[in-house]
Protein backbone atom coordinates (compact mmCIF):
# COMPACT_ATOMS: atom_id res chain seq x y z
CA UNK A 1 0.00 0.00 0.00
CA UNK A 2 1.53 3.29 -1.05
CA UNK A 3 1.49 6.39 1.07
CA UNK A 4 0.32 9.83 0.00
CA UNK A 5 3.92 10.94 -0.48
CA UNK A 6 4.65 7.94 -2.69
CA UNK A 7 1.58 8.64 -4.79
CA UNK A 8 2.67 12.26 -5.16
CA UNK A 9 6.08 11.11 -6.38
CA UNK A 10 4.45 8.73 -8.86
CA UNK A 11 2.08 11.42 -10.22
CA UNK A 12 3.12 12.61 -13.70
CA UNK A 13 4.85 15.94 -13.85
CA UNK A 14 2.87 19.04 -14.73
CA UNK A 15 2.80 19.40 -18.50
CA UNK A 16 3.20 23.14 -18.19
CA UNK A 17 6.80 22.56 -17.05
CA UNK A 18 7.62 20.68 -20.23
CA UNK A 19 9.08 22.64 -23.11
CA UNK A 20 6.90 23.47 -26.06
CA UNK A 21 9.06 21.40 -28.38
CA UNK A 22 8.78 18.34 -26.09
CA UNK A 23 5.01 18.76 -25.86
CA UNK A 24 4.49 18.94 -29.62
CA UNK A 25 7.43 17.13 -31.24
CA UNK A 26 5.92 13.68 -30.92
CA UNK A 27 2.60 14.66 -32.49
CA UNK A 28 1.57 13.92 -36.07
CA UNK A 29 -1.42 16.27 -36.25
CA UNK A 30 -1.59 19.91 -37.32
CA UNK A 31 -0.07 21.14 -34.06
CA UNK A 32 2.92 18.85 -34.51
CA UNK A 33 3.38 19.97 -38.12
CA UNK A 34 3.26 23.61 -37.02
CA UNK A 35 5.77 22.91 -34.26
CA UNK A 36 8.22 21.22 -36.62
CA UNK A 37 7.87 24.08 -39.10
CA UNK A 38 8.43 26.67 -36.36
CA UNK A 39 11.62 24.91 -35.25
CA UNK A 40 13.13 25.61 -38.67
CA UNK A 41 12.57 29.37 -38.32
CA UNK A 42 15.31 31.59 -36.90
CA UNK A 43 15.03 32.85 -33.33
CA UNK A 44 13.20 34.68 -31.90
CA UNK A 45 10.49 34.19 -34.53
CA UNK A 46 10.68 30.41 -34.43
CA UNK A 47 10.67 30.14 -30.65
CA UNK A 48 7.79 32.58 -30.20
CA UNK A 49 5.76 30.85 -32.92
CA UNK A 50 6.48 27.46 -31.37
CA UNK A 51 5.39 28.66 -27.94
CA UNK A 52 2.24 30.22 -29.42
CA UNK A 53 1.32 26.90 -31.06
CA UNK A 54 1.93 25.09 -27.78
CA UNK A 55 -0.09 27.73 -25.93
CA UNK A 56 -3.07 27.20 -28.23
CA UNK A 57 -2.74 23.43 -28.35
CA UNK A 58 -5.14 21.67 -26.02
CA UNK A 59 -7.44 24.69 -25.74
CA UNK A 60 -10.83 25.22 -27.40
CA UNK A 61 -9.10 27.00 -30.26
CA UNK A 62 -11.01 25.51 -33.19
CA UNK A 63 -14.37 25.85 -31.43
CA UNK A 64 -13.64 29.44 -30.47
CA UNK A 65 -12.59 30.38 -34.00
CA UNK A 66 -15.67 28.66 -35.47
CA UNK A 67 -17.90 30.56 -33.04
CA UNK A 68 -16.36 33.89 -34.00
CA UNK A 69 -16.58 33.07 -37.72
CA UNK A 70 -20.22 31.97 -37.46
CA UNK A 71 -21.46 35.14 -35.82
CA UNK A 72 -19.25 37.26 -38.07
CA UNK A 73 -20.91 35.57 -41.06
CA UNK A 74 -24.35 36.18 -39.55
CA UNK A 75 -23.55 39.88 -39.20
CA UNK A 76 -21.86 40.20 -42.59
CA UNK A 77 -24.96 40.67 -44.76
CA UNK A 78 -26.56 43.41 -42.62
CA UNK A 79 -23.12 45.02 -42.35
CA UNK A 80 -22.81 45.17 -46.15
CA UNK A 81 -26.38 46.48 -46.39
CA UNK A 82 -25.52 49.19 -43.87
CA UNK A 83 -22.38 50.03 -45.86
CA UNK A 84 -24.41 50.39 -49.06
CA UNK A 85 -26.95 52.56 -47.27
CA UNK A 86 -24.10 54.68 -45.94
CA UNK A 87 -22.79 55.13 -49.49
CA UNK A 88 -26.30 56.08 -50.59
CA UNK A 89 -26.25 59.00 -48.18
CA UNK A 90 -22.96 60.40 -49.44
CA UNK A 91 -24.30 62.38 -52.40
CA UNK A 92 -22.91 65.52 -50.82
CA UNK A 93 -19.43 63.97 -50.81
CA UNK A 94 -19.18 62.29 -54.21
CA UNK A 95 -21.78 64.37 -56.06
CA UNK A 96 -25.22 63.46 -57.35
CA UNK A 97 -24.01 62.54 -60.85
CA UNK A 98 -21.26 60.27 -59.52
CA UNK A 99 -23.73 58.64 -57.12
CA UNK A 100 -26.06 57.98 -60.07
CA UNK A 101 -23.20 56.34 -61.99
CA UNK A 102 -22.36 54.22 -58.94
CA UNK A 103 -25.98 53.11 -58.80
CA UNK A 104 -25.93 52.21 -62.51
CA UNK A 105 -22.76 50.15 -62.03
CA UNK A 106 -24.37 48.27 -59.17
CA UNK A 107 -27.47 47.57 -61.26
CA UNK A 108 -25.33 46.29 -64.13
CA UNK A 109 -23.31 44.04 -61.82
CA UNK A 110 -26.44 42.57 -60.22
CA UNK A 111 -28.20 41.96 -63.55
CA UNK A 112 -25.12 40.32 -65.10
CA UNK A 113 -24.56 38.07 -62.08
CA UNK A 114 -28.02 36.73 -61.23
CA UNK A 115 -31.04 35.58 -63.18
CA UNK A 116 -33.81 38.04 -64.05
CA UNK A 117 -36.15 37.56 -61.08
CA UNK A 118 -33.39 37.72 -58.50
CA UNK A 119 -31.75 40.64 -60.29
CA UNK A 120 -34.98 42.66 -60.31
CA UNK A 121 -35.43 42.15 -56.58
CA UNK A 122 -31.79 43.01 -55.93
CA UNK A 123 -31.93 46.18 -58.02
CA UNK A 124 -35.08 47.32 -56.21
CA UNK A 125 -33.47 46.71 -52.82
CA UNK A 126 -30.27 48.55 -53.73
CA UNK A 127 -32.32 51.44 -55.15
CA UNK A 128 -34.09 51.83 -51.82
CA UNK A 129 -30.73 51.83 -50.05
CA UNK A 130 -29.48 54.63 -52.28
CA UNK A 131 -32.48 56.78 -51.41
CA UNK A 132 -30.56 57.84 -48.31
CA UNK A 133 -33.37 56.75 -45.97
CA UNK A 134 -32.05 56.81 -42.41
CA UNK A 135 -34.27 53.88 -41.45
CA UNK A 136 -32.67 51.76 -44.17
CA UNK A 137 -29.31 52.56 -42.61
CA UNK A 138 -30.16 52.19 -38.94
CA UNK A 139 -32.05 48.90 -39.20
CA UNK A 140 -29.32 46.76 -40.86
CA UNK A 141 -26.65 48.50 -38.81
CA UNK A 142 -28.51 47.62 -35.62
CA UNK A 143 -28.87 44.00 -36.75
CA UNK A 144 -25.18 43.90 -37.66
CA UNK A 145 -24.22 45.23 -34.23
CA UNK A 146 -26.45 42.70 -32.47
CA UNK A 147 -25.08 39.74 -34.44
CA UNK A 148 -21.44 40.78 -34.60
CA UNK A 149 -21.41 41.50 -30.87
CA UNK A 150 -21.65 37.77 -30.24
CA UNK A 151 -18.64 37.06 -32.41
CA UNK A 152 -16.82 40.03 -30.93
CA UNK A 153 -17.55 38.71 -27.43
CA UNK A 154 -16.10 35.32 -28.38
CA UNK A 155 -12.98 36.88 -29.86
CA UNK A 156 -12.57 39.15 -26.85
CA UNK A 157 -12.98 36.22 -24.46
CA UNK A 158 -10.29 34.27 -26.26
CA UNK A 159 -7.85 37.18 -26.44
CA UNK A 160 -8.35 38.25 -22.83
CA UNK A 161 -7.84 34.65 -21.71
CA UNK A 162 -4.55 34.57 -23.61
CA UNK A 163 -3.55 37.89 -22.04
CA UNK A 164 -4.76 36.89 -18.58
CA UNK A 165 -7.06 39.93 -18.28
CA UNK A 166 -10.44 38.16 -18.47
CA UNK A 167 -11.28 38.95 -14.86
CA UNK A 168 -11.04 42.68 -15.55
CA UNK A 169 -13.67 42.80 -18.29
CA UNK A 170 -16.61 45.16 -17.91
CA UNK A 171 -19.83 44.20 -19.72
CA UNK A 172 -20.98 47.74 -20.40
CA UNK A 173 -17.58 48.78 -21.68
CA UNK A 174 -17.47 45.69 -23.90
CA UNK A 175 -20.93 46.56 -25.27
CA UNK A 176 -19.76 50.07 -26.11
CA UNK A 177 -16.60 48.69 -27.70
CA UNK A 178 -18.74 46.35 -29.81
CA UNK A 179 -20.66 49.31 -31.21
CA UNK A 180 -17.47 51.25 -31.93
CA UNK A 181 -15.70 48.34 -33.64
CA UNK A 182 -18.80 47.49 -35.70
CA UNK A 183 -19.24 51.10 -36.81
CA UNK A 184 -15.57 51.19 -37.77
CA UNK A 185 -16.00 47.97 -39.76
CA UNK A 186 -19.07 49.39 -41.52
CA UNK A 187 -17.17 52.57 -42.40
CA UNK A 188 -14.18 50.60 -43.73
CA UNK A 189 -16.52 48.37 -45.75
CA UNK A 190 -18.29 51.43 -47.16
CA UNK A 191 -14.98 53.01 -48.18
CA UNK A 192 -13.81 49.76 -49.79
CA UNK A 193 -17.06 49.33 -51.74
CA UNK A 194 -17.03 53.00 -52.73
CA UNK A 195 -13.47 52.71 -54.01
CA UNK A 196 -14.33 49.68 -56.14
CA UNK A 197 -17.42 51.38 -57.57
CA UNK A 198 -15.64 54.67 -58.31
CA UNK A 199 -12.72 52.96 -60.01
CA UNK A 200 -14.35 52.64 -63.47
CA UNK A 201 -16.00 56.07 -63.17
CA UNK A 202 -13.20 58.42 -62.20
CA UNK A 203 -10.86 57.48 -65.02
CA UNK A 204 -7.45 55.91 -65.43
CA UNK A 205 -5.73 58.16 -62.88
CA UNK A 206 -8.08 57.19 -60.07
CA UNK A 207 -7.89 53.53 -61.08
CA UNK A 208 -4.09 53.62 -60.91
CA UNK A 209 -4.16 55.42 -57.56
CA UNK A 210 -6.73 52.94 -56.23
CA UNK A 211 -4.69 49.93 -57.38
CA UNK A 212 -1.60 51.28 -55.63
CA UNK A 213 -3.33 52.71 -52.58
CA UNK A 214 -5.21 49.57 -51.63
CA UNK A 215 -1.92 47.71 -51.06
CA UNK A 216 -1.05 50.36 -48.50
CA UNK A 217 -4.49 51.08 -47.05
CA UNK A 218 -5.62 47.48 -46.49
CA UNK A 219 -2.57 46.28 -44.49
CA UNK A 220 -2.35 49.61 -42.64
CA UNK A 221 -6.06 49.61 -41.80
CA UNK A 222 -5.95 45.97 -40.71
CA UNK A 223 -2.88 46.60 -38.57
CA UNK A 224 -4.48 49.62 -36.88
CA UNK A 225 -7.80 47.84 -36.27
CA UNK A 226 -6.22 44.69 -34.81
CA UNK A 227 -3.67 46.63 -32.75
CA UNK A 228 -6.54 48.61 -31.20
CA UNK A 229 -8.43 45.37 -30.53
CA UNK A 230 -5.43 43.81 -28.77
CA UNK A 231 -4.71 46.98 -26.85
CA UNK A 232 -8.30 47.14 -25.63
CA UNK A 233 -8.21 43.45 -24.66
CA UNK A 234 -5.11 44.05 -22.58
CA UNK A 235 -6.82 46.88 -20.71
CA UNK A 236 -4.78 49.83 -22.05
CA UNK A 237 -2.01 49.12 -19.53
CA UNK A 238 0.78 48.34 -22.00
CA UNK A 239 2.48 50.39 -24.73
CA UNK A 240 0.85 50.25 -28.14
CA UNK A 241 4.05 48.88 -29.67
CA UNK A 242 3.71 45.76 -27.49
CA UNK A 243 0.72 44.74 -29.62
CA UNK A 244 2.45 45.19 -32.98
CA UNK A 245 4.09 41.73 -33.39
CA UNK A 246 0.84 39.82 -32.94
CA UNK A 247 -1.07 42.43 -34.93
CA UNK A 248 1.44 42.05 -37.78
CA UNK A 249 0.93 38.26 -37.76
CA UNK A 250 -2.86 38.66 -37.75
CA UNK A 251 -2.77 41.34 -40.47
CA UNK A 252 -0.63 39.10 -42.67
CA UNK A 253 -3.19 36.33 -42.20
CA UNK A 254 -6.00 38.72 -43.11
CA UNK A 255 -4.26 39.93 -46.27
CA UNK A 256 -3.32 36.42 -47.45
CA UNK A 257 -6.83 35.11 -46.75
CA UNK A 258 -8.34 38.05 -48.63
CA UNK A 259 -6.08 37.47 -51.63
CA UNK A 260 -7.03 33.78 -51.79
CA UNK A 261 -10.71 34.66 -51.45
CA UNK A 262 -10.47 37.29 -54.19
CA UNK A 263 -8.69 34.85 -56.50
CA UNK A 264 -11.45 32.29 -55.96
CA UNK A 265 -14.25 34.78 -56.61
CA UNK A 266 -12.56 36.00 -59.80
CA UNK A 267 -12.16 32.40 -60.98
CA UNK A 268 -15.81 31.53 -60.22
CA UNK A 269 -17.06 31.87 -63.85
CA UNK A 270 -14.31 29.59 -65.14
CA UNK A 271 -15.23 27.01 -62.51
CA UNK A 272 -18.71 26.60 -63.99
CA UNK A 273 -20.54 28.25 -61.10
CA UNK A 274 -22.53 30.64 -63.25
CA UNK A 275 -25.94 29.57 -61.96
CA UNK A 276 -27.53 31.40 -59.08
CA UNK A 277 -27.46 28.31 -56.84
CA UNK A 278 -23.81 27.65 -57.64
CA UNK A 279 -22.87 31.26 -56.95
CA UNK A 280 -24.71 31.31 -53.63
CA UNK A 281 -23.39 27.98 -52.36
CA UNK A 282 -19.84 28.53 -53.57
CA UNK A 283 -19.76 32.09 -52.31
CA UNK A 284 -21.22 31.10 -48.93
CA UNK A 285 -18.67 28.33 -48.37
CA UNK A 286 -15.80 30.54 -49.53
CA UNK A 287 -16.97 33.44 -47.35
CA UNK A 288 -17.30 31.31 -44.21
CA UNK A 289 -13.89 29.77 -44.88
CA UNK A 290 -12.47 33.28 -45.24
CA UNK A 291 -14.07 34.39 -41.97
CA UNK A 292 -12.76 31.25 -40.24
CA UNK A 293 -9.19 32.02 -41.26
CA UNK A 294 -9.63 35.70 -40.36
CA UNK A 295 -10.81 34.72 -36.87
CA UNK A 296 -7.96 32.22 -36.58
CA UNK A 297 -5.44 34.89 -37.58
CA UNK A 298 -6.71 37.24 -34.86
CA UNK A 299 -6.58 34.55 -32.16
CA UNK A 300 -3.12 33.35 -33.24
CA UNK A 301 -1.84 36.94 -33.24
CA UNK A 302 -3.08 37.31 -29.68
CA UNK A 303 -1.30 34.10 -28.73
CA UNK A 304 1.95 35.41 -30.23
CA UNK A 305 1.71 38.56 -28.10
CA UNK A 306 0.85 36.54 -25.00
CA UNK A 307 3.87 34.26 -25.46
CA UNK A 308 6.18 37.19 -26.13
CA UNK A 309 5.13 38.63 -22.78
CA UNK A 310 5.73 35.36 -20.95
CA UNK A 311 8.59 35.40 -18.40
CA UNK A 312 10.76 33.20 -20.62
CA UNK A 313 10.72 35.95 -23.29
CA UNK A 314 11.14 38.89 -20.99
CA UNK A 315 14.84 39.08 -21.56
Amino acid sequence: MTSGADRAEQRPADRSDVGADERLDDRSDVAGMAARTAQRLPDPVGRVTLDAVAHLHGTRFVGLVAEVAFFAAAGLIPLVVAALALIGGLDWLIGASTAAQVMDNLRTAIVSTFDRDVANAGVAAVSRLFDGNAVMLLYPLGVAIALSSRGFTGAMRGITTLYGTAERRDLWRDALATVVFTLAAALLAALAILGMLLRPIEGEGFARMYSLGRWIAVPAGSLAWITTLYHYARGWDRPWRAELPGAAVASAGLVVSGLVYGAYMRATPSLGLGSFLGLVLGGAVATFTLLFFLAASIIVGGAVNARRDAPSHAD
